[in-house]
This record gives structure tokens, sequence and C-alpha cells, in this order.
């Protein structure tokens, strides 16, 4: 039996059965099977994608028919499984929606309070190098779970604002530091300040105790 799994045709590794390899000559250009593709048990079909020829190497079991592929083995969903799923679900006690619903209330106050009309990436990013201090941004897009286009737009932004600063590390001038300015410095203390009040708003139905434990359970969700 040959293993369709694994055929490397296009420095990757394709689907199941199927792999593809494409080239940039003529039509009539005749195309050789793989070398690693033995000759017994094979199937071969051409196709056009894009403008360039495409051959696909279809890897057969010597024992079945000529011309069938080999399925990969998938586990069929138990229609049963299913449908009891759906009766014992409610949706007003999923921990995902709940979630969203409170994230909505939590930005209606954030944007509602939050002084200097700075947005939620705006206020981390400035609550952050509050906190620790001159940092890279590719390691403060770290710090704050944004990609690394989100950050530079974030970072762009505060810069024409006057509310941060970039220099060469001395230590590596290859890298460059991200700071608050004086005036960021100012307004992160005042930002900070008011996030206060509105997790305060947020979360009033909480005790103490309960705002304590809900933290350390969604820091738990996203460090594992």
């Amino acid at each position: 039996m040959h293993d369709c799994t694994h055929y490397r045709l296009t420095g990757s590794f394709d689907p199941p059965c199927v792999q593809t390899a494409i080239s940039h000559e003529a039509k009539d250009r005749k195309l050789q099977r793989p070398p690693w593709i033995s000759a017994a048990g094979i199937g071969k079909q051409a196709s056009s994608l894009n403008g360039f020829r495409a051959v696909s190497w279809l890897a057969i079991d010597a024992r079945s028919d000529p011309g069938e592929c080999l399925s990969p083995k998938t586990k069929p969903r138990s229609t049963d499984k299913a449908k009891d799923a759906a009766l014992s679900y409610t949706l007003d006690e999923a921990p995902g929606f709940l979630l969203r619903v409170a994230l909505r209330t939590h930005t209606a106050f954030f944007t509602a309070k939050m002084i200097e009309g700075l947005t939620a990436p705006q206020f981390s990013t400035l609550a952050k190098l509050r906190e620790v201090g001159p940092c890279s941004q590719n390691h403060l897009g770290r710090l704050i779970h944004y990609d690394s286009a989100t950050i530079t737009g974030v970072i762009t932004r505060l810069k024409s604002r006057g509310l941060i600063t970039s220099y060469k590390d001395p230590l590596d001038p290859r890298r460059r530091e991200i700071d608050l300015t004086e005036k960021g410095r100012r307004i992160a203390d005042a930002a900070i300040e008011t996030i206060g009040e509105i997790s305060s708003e947020t979360f009033s139905p909480l005790s103490q105790q309960e705002f304590r434990t809900l933290t350390e359970i969604l820091k738990k969700v996203i460090r594992r």
C-alpha cells in the first residue's frame, strides 16, 4: 500500500492523496512523474490553475480499483450526539456569549468616560509603558497582546499626539525604544485613575472577593 499522506511536490505538504506540481513552462511540456512516487499504483490528472499548467499525482492503493484515491479516515459525526448538545445548550449560560456582552457593557462605560478620547489600544499602550518603562515596539505589542500591524498603528497615532517618543537603544543601535513623553506620562496617570472608576462601574454588582476571583479566572483563561 502506498502512503498517500506526505508526498512533497512543491516544497510543502499538500492535502492527502492529491498533491500539485505547478510548471511555468508551455502547456505541451512533458511533465515527469516525481522520482519519489513509484510507477505502480499512481494516477495523474492535468488541470489549469490561474494560467499555470498543473499536474496532480494521485497515490493509489495497490489493492484498490484503478483510479480510486485513498481518503483519510474520518470519524463520522454522531447525529444523535449533535442533537443532544443542541437541546442542552442555553446561550444565556454560555461563557463566551457572557464575556462578549460584559465586554460590550465595559466598552460603553470606557467610551463615555475615558479622557483625551483615548481608545482601548491607546490606553493599554500608555498604561503598560507607565508600568514597565521603555521597551521595544515588538516587545510592547506582545505585552499587551496586539499584533505587529495593530501596535504600529497605535504607536504612530500616539507619536503624532506627542504622547510617546522613540529613540535608538544605547546598547543596541539596531533597536528602537518606545517611551512616554512628559505629556504622555501625565495623561497616562490621569487615564489610569479614570480606568479605575470605569472598572468600578462595570463590576459594581460584584463584591471585592468576587471581583478578585473574576480577575484570577480571566488571567487563567488567557495564560493557558
